[in-house]
């Protein structure tokens, strides 16, 4: 076997009817059998004719190969040789003679079979040259072959003893299953043995070469490795709180195949400071131990690296040696080859250290722990973050008493999943005995302080100290990657695309200047700029943001950040990890330059006027901003930059369905702004957009009485200081029909109607009026009148609308206020139940729309409403693939954007509810869909499409037979049309016939099933 190893060998079987089937890499498998003979009284140990006759040697070797389909050779071993006949068989079966009839004769009678038979079966029988060695020097000889392979493979002949035991070690328990007759395995496998080896490649038995191999390299390198030198000894021993890391450590696992003897690439874990790289690679070492033999080396500079290499290797690390020029050479020590032994290399930070150190294979297992994401092309690389949510709290629940675990989910909101900050944090909590409620409160007051205490097993520095020693080196190599991650401080966590700063720096007016106003035009009159502001008296923020537009500068920047650890590139975005973001903020003394820069950088994804097309779509990106207007705010930064920042975000929030989160900041930039009015600091016109924010905001929520108090205090703004301008009137009364309908509030719907100018009117005041203006007060009239069931003047007013759309050529206006106006006529046929023009319209709403906002919330609900006509006609397969545009939009979008979520939930539902018949499985999607839906929009005071979404899961509960729950469903859609519209609406009438046929639509379906049952 050792003679063919490395050569034409491609496995051996362990058959017991013969011994073993040995298969070649290529030609036919031969069966072997192994017979050892001892000498008898007169001293001869030969094998005679009979001696073969009695044993039954060539008889079952025949019947083997019988059975084999006679698709194979045979083969007979022994340690002794033949005489007699036995010999001439031996003669021919070597080449020296040709068989004669005599001989073929007596083979014949000794297997039973046919001359032409036995001579076909003597070509496929081979008898060695030489026989086997005697029993006693079988070890003896084996053991001599196996020092000379170890020696061709690179291994010591040192180790031949332990290699020769462990291959007869395997090669016995191979053997030990028995079989159930003598037939053994044979029949099943021989003639299609390389087919059944690859269906099952574990078949008992069978040992392929390269296994074989394996466990003679391996075991000399578990030898060699055992006689290793140690660096200080460290204790690899599985930790019980050792959480999560599942996936990583099976990659591991698979990059470094524990217990094979080829050669490996070194693998890299990769990750921010603090983040576990150490803890999974000493969870590796302890639970590979039994086959691999873990040495720990520090790898944070190269000195100590080939200290602790010299050490392993027993070789000096430094050899003065006369070079070139006479200067002297640094002679590295080598890595000890041995496939049973693991290195792992800790806290590499840069890849100088280990380049011409570290092979890209080797023998040895590696592992190296690095900040750096990239160290060399040849290596492996094992990515590692954050923890999850579920292993951030088992983790808590593992190491802290459940008396103190009292707020572990606000926890994990300031540390997000950041391994050694948690460990901090319950080792704290443990030592000082409080609970977690209590060191969030020091957290929140005194962040940087406290996360640089708490102690962690296994780290020798705190995450803070860790962030903080990698931005000071940071600082000394790079200063513009130290302004980079300033500037990423303060956005928000999300992924940034690193495309945003190639785009033209702009620098923000974040302050309110130094003189105070004295202009009071509105921007829609003649300038269309703020008034106030100024920017910050430290420019090294300006400066940074400059220097980082140069591609060459950024590439520079990025790639130290993500060398230290402190961020990481996906797919085209920075990630940084919102614990170095709090630390990076907490250390940062002038706060004013980065947040100043950072508003700059998001400038792009903020219109800051109505006619400004979206550039980038803006809702992904609603985190960073909101971010750095909080920032801003508590600097007390509240320059017109951070004012339209903040407002632009509060308008995407409510498209997202945010609208707590819009409320709140529309609020607080409404509160401040009010200060700075009476300062001369806000102009009038600045504070109307603001108030139209919240109002628009509050109005969402639902509350009726403040929504309408800052509705009317815009309007006493334009009765106060522009009485006589058109233009602001219709502007504050089209803000109070728009609350209207958004609460579907009849009476205030009646106020806001009487009040607002007539944007029809073609008098020369009214003429003077922007035409964008006067069609968006006519779709807010148009949307009051439909509200209040005055359908012709509501179609007149349409009419007119789509007349001066054409008229003034503005179907390509930007901000699609034409897509407004066919909505709105898509919204009066559906108010008369005319299915194919509300199509017709709503295309050309998402034609308009995909022009300007293609990649917007607005477009994909439009996209939705599309979906929704074509379902009213019944019209699936039109529908299907914009459901599909809407759910791929869907994943694009932030976490928790639920408005959008629940008309896709619901439109689905009812193509799923459309597509069934009675009794069908697909209603139960449906009905999930739908439930799924009403739970979202539960959550959405006055959400338009409830009622619609209720009337469509009655119709599915009808359609299973169950007539109570679908007749309580739609009288709860009936009751809520009827508070919004009154009892003679067109949704209230399609109410009431849908709850009349629910009856017998009903009892249909009950039919239908029971008659399936029988059936």
């Amino acid at each position: 076997m050792l003679d063919h190893i490395s050569g034409d060998l491609e496995g051996v079987l362990i058959e017991h009817s013969t011994d073993v089937i040995v298969l070649p890499i290529s030609g036919m498998p031969e069966l072997v059998s192994i017979k050892h003979r001892e000498a008898n009284r007169s001293g001869d140990a030969s094998w005679s004719w009979s001696a073969l006759r009695k044993d039954s040697v060539l008889k079952d070797l025949y019947d083997a190969w019988c059975a084999s389909g006679r698709s194979c050779t045979v083969a007979f071993w022994s340690n002794n040789g033949f005489s007699g006949t036995a010999h001439e068989i031996w003669r021919v079966c070597t080449g020296k003679i040709t068989p004669t009839a005599t001989l073929i004769a007596k083979l014949s009678s000794a297997i039973g079979a046919s001359a032409s038979e036995s001579q076909i079966f003597l070509r496929h029988l081979h008898l060695p040259e030489l026989p086997l060695p005697r029993r006693n020097e079988i070890s003896d000889v084996g053991i001599r072959r196996m020092a000379k392979y170890l020696e061709s493979k690179g291994r010591s002949a040192r180790f031949a003893e332990y290699s020769y035991t462990a291959l007869i070690r395997a090669i016995g328990e191979a053997g030990t299953q028995l079989p159930e007759s003598r037939s053994g395995i044979a029949k099943p496998l021989s003639a299609t043995i390389r087919d059944d080896l690859k269906n099952r490649p574990t078949i008992e038995g069978y040992l392929s070469a390269s296994a074989l191999r394996n466990i003679i390299l391996f075991e000399a390198d578990r030898q060699a490795a055992s006689g290793l030198n140690r660096t200080p000894s460290r204790s690899f021993r599985e930790d019980s709180l050792f959480t999560g890391r599942s996936r990583e450590l099976a990659q591991i696992r698979e990059l470094l195949r524990p217990g094979d003897a080829d050669v490996v690439a070194p693998v890299v874990i990769h990750g921010l400071a603090g983040i576990g790289k150490t803890s999974l690679a000493s969870q590796f070492a302890a639970c590979e131990q039994e086959t691999l033999r873990p040495i720990f080396v520090d790898g944070s500079n190269k000195a100590s690296l080939l200290e602790s290499l010299a050490v392993v290797s027993g070789v000096p690390a430094s050899v003065p040696m006369s070079g070139e020029f006479g200067i002297s050479k640094t002679e590295i020590p080598p890595i000890v080859e041995s496939s049973a032994t693991l290195l792992i290399i800790d806290g590499v930070t840069d890849a100088k250290i280990i380049r011409g150190v570290i092979p890209r294979k080797s023998l040895t297992r590696i592992i190296i722990t690095s900040t750096a994401p990239y160290v060399d092309e040849g290596f492996q690389y094992v990515a590692l973050e954050a923890w999850t949510q579920e292993e951030s709290k088992s983790f808590v629940a593992k190491a802290l008493p459940m008396k103190l675990a009292d707020s572990i989910d606000e926890l994990l909101e300031y540390l997000a999943g950041h391994p050694l900050a948690l460990n901090q944090a319950v080792n704290y909590c443990n030592s000082s005995h409080i609970s977690l409620s209590e060191y969030i409160s020091r957290l929140k007051s005194q962040s940087l302080e406290l996360l640089s205490r708490g102690e962690a097993s296994k780290h020798p520095i705190s995450a803070a100290k860790a962030i903080l020693l990698a931005l000071d080196a940071i600082d000394a190599t790079d200063r513009h990657a130290g302004s980079l991650i300033r500037i990423l401080s303060f956005v928000g966590a999300e992924p940034i695309p690193i495309s945003l700063f190639t785009g033209e720096p702009m620098r923000p007016w974040v302050t309110n200047g130094r003189e105070k106003l004295r202009l009071k035009k509105f921007p829609w009159q003649k300038d269309r700029l703020p008034n106030w502001g100024g920017c910050a008296d430290d420019e090294t923020g300006w400066n940074s943001r400059i220097a980082l537009w140069d591609d060459l500068q950024r590439d520079e920047s990025v790639t130290a950040l993500c060398n230290y650890g402190l961020g990481r590139v996906d797919g085209g975005h920075l990630v940084v990890h919102p614990l170095v973001q709090l630390i990076v903020r907490e250390a940062t003394k002038d706060k004013v330059p980065w947040i100043e820069s950072a508003i700059g950088l998001l400038a792009a994804m903020m219109p800051m006027e109505h006619h400004n097309a979206e550039v980038v779509p803006m809702y992904r990106y609603t985190g960073h901003i909101r971010s750095a207007v909080r920032f801003a705010l508590a600097e007390n930064l509240t320059g017109p930059a951070v004012v339209f920042s903040a407002v632009s975000v509060c308008d995407e929030l409510l498209n997202l369905g945010d609208v707590e989160g819009a409320v709140t900041l529309a609020t607080e930039i409404r509160r401040v702004c009010k200060k700075l009015i009476h300062l001369g600091f806000v102009t009038p016109p600045a504070f109307f957009k603001i108030s139209q924010t919240l109002a628009n905001a509050l109005a969402y929520k639902g509350v009726r009485e403040e929504a309408l108090n800052v509705a009317m205090e815009n309007i006493s703004i334009v009765l106060h200081h522009y009485p006589n301008d058109l233009t602001s009137k219709m502007r504050a009364y089209a803000d109070l029909g728009r609350i209207a309908c958004r609460l579907h509030d009849a009476s205030l719907a009646e106020m806001a109607l009487n009040r607002l100018p007539d944007p029809t009117s073609e008098d020369p005041q009214t003429a003077e009026v922007q035409t964008w203006t006067r069609l968006m007060t006519a779709h807010i009239k148009f949307r009051i009148l439909l509200l209040l069931n005055k359908e012709e003047e509501a179609s007149q007013i349409n009419l007119w609308s789509l007349e001066k759309i054409s008229e003034w050529d503005i179907s390509g206006d930007p901000n699609s206020i034409s897509a407004a106006i066919y909505g709105d006529a898509a919204a009066l046929a559906l108010h008369r139940n005319d299915a194919p023009d509300r199509i017709l319209h709503q295309k050309a709403v998402v034609e308009q729309l995909a022009n300007s906002l293609g990649h917007s919330v607005i477009y994909a609900e439009n996209v939705l409403e599309l979906a929704d006509s074509y379902l009213d006609e019944g019209n699936v397969p039109e529908a299907i693939p914009l459901l599909e545009e809407a759910e791929l939009f869907l994943s694009t979008i932030p976490a928790g954007s639920n408005l959008l979520k629940s008309k896709y939930l619901s439109c689905r539902g009812r193509m799923r509810l459309l597509s069934c018949q009675l009794g069908d499985n697909g209603l139960y999607q449906a009905r999930q869909d739908m439930v799924h839906a009403l739970e979202l929009m539960e959550g959405m005071p006055n959400a338009a499409p409830l009622p619609a979404t209720l009337l469509h899961l009655a119709r599915t509960y009808s359609l299973m037979g169950d007539e109570k729950q679908a007749l309580e469903i739609a009288n709860r859609a009936l009751q809520l049309d009827l508070a919004r519209y009154g009892p003679d609406h067109s949704e209230t009438r399609i109410d009431k016939q849908v709850i009349s046929i629910i009856p017998y639509e009903a009892m249909v379906a009950r039919r239908f099933m029971r008659m399936n049952r029988k059936a």
